[in-house]
């Protein structure tokens, strides 16, 4: 009795999977300055190690737009700190699906800035011709400490 039961529930999960499959989509980006703009904004992230040593840094990037929307062709150039930034903004620049449209050759700015010595108009920030500012923060420590953290029953005796 067994033996047929494996085979007959395989057989169910297999049709069951192949019945209903992945239904996530990926969102198509329209090829606008703006919704690009607004998407690098929202998924590029300031390194950790970097922002914890308070390192800034430019990259300058160049991608192609393939008819289907796929972004081939990266080309990224950092003024300083080469190989730093650069998997960041590779890793969502090649993330990125475009509606369908004609093959288009993209450039963007992206400038790694510490918040605290952010010197650029207010304006550059959102300006979708504008360069991509990641803003970073100091990294939060405790000067005080904590005089008992550990409960009485976990102390040793």
């Amino acid at each position: 009795m067994r033996l047929l039961i494996i085979p007959i529930l395989s057989v169910f999960m297999a049709a069951a999977v192949y019945a209903y499959p992945v239904s996530a989509q990926v969102k198509l980006l329209p090829r606008t300055g703006a919704a690009i703009h607004t998407y690098l904004l929202k998924h590029i992230r300031y390194p950790r190690p970097l922002q914890e040593a308070q390192v800034p840094g430019t990259v300058h990037a160049s991608y192609t737009i393939k008819e289907d929307g796929t972004v081939t062709d990266i080309v990224l150039v950092s003024d300083a700190f080469s190989g730093q930034f650069e998997p960041e903004i590779y890793r969502v620049l090649s993330a990125m699906r475009f509606e369908a449209g004609p093959r288009e050759h993209k450039k963007k700015d992206f400038l790694f800035r510490m918040a605290d010595y952010l010197t650029l108009p207010a304006d550059t920030l959102k300006n979708p011709g504008g360069p991509v500012v990641v803003l970073g923060y100091k990294p939060i420590t405790c000067t005080t400490m904590v005089a008992d953290t550990v409960p009485r029953s976990l102390k040793p005796r």
